[in-house]
């Protein structure tokens, strides 16, 4: 059934994470791409080691990067707008390039961290307590990824998402 026909999901925010992110979604819309090409090389500083997971000629012409400003986009329509177009086809794509790659949870939380800190340093003063914390906690809940992964991809594709071993998740941060 196509989401056009569906009734409207429920939010996935608290009423007051929905408030903040509504008042806050223009402004990071509208700086979506600046962020995510402060992100990539911020992150690559801090996390050398992920240079090998992201393709580099991708990033070169920058095509990753706007894939994920798009990405944060439309994750954030979907947020705030129960009757958006479903990202669910996204998180499937997403999550099937997350198996193939290898990636682990411990790298989703370093994604997460840079990619907060990446909208905290090019919003600068935008970005308030309130702001920090109602991101934070939807990409602290966001289990889809992980789900698809551990119990619908990575079996069907034969890789071991258990306890200690490759699975994945949608960009965890601690609290």
């Amino acid at each position: 059934m196509s989401n056009l026909t569906e009734a409207p999901r429920p939010s996935l925010l608290s009423d007051q994470s929905l408030s903040v992110v509504e008042a806050t979604a223009p402004v990071v819309a509208a700086h979506a791409d600046e962020i995510t090409a402060h992100f990539y090389p911020r992150m690559f500083a801090a996390r050398p080691e992920l240079l090998r997971v992201f393709n580099q000629g991708n990033q070169a012409t920058g095509e990753q990067s706007k894939a994920l400003a798009g990405s944060v986009v439309a994750y954030a329509v979907q947020l705030i707008d129960p009757k958006a177009p479903s990202f669910d086809h996204v998180m499937r794509r997403i999550a099937y390039k997350h198996v193939s790659l290898g990636i682990r949870p411990e790298q989703y939380t370093i994604v997460g961290e840079n990619l907060l800190a990446s909208v905290a340093e090019v919003l600068g003063d935008a970005v308030t307590p309130e702001l920090a914390a109602a991101y934070t906690a939807r990409l602290s809940d966001r289990p889809e990824v992980a789900e698809l992964v551990r119990y619908e991809i990575g079996p069907s594709v034969g890789a071991h998402t258990g306890a200690g071993t490759v699975g994945a998740c949608f960009f965890p941060v601690a609290p």
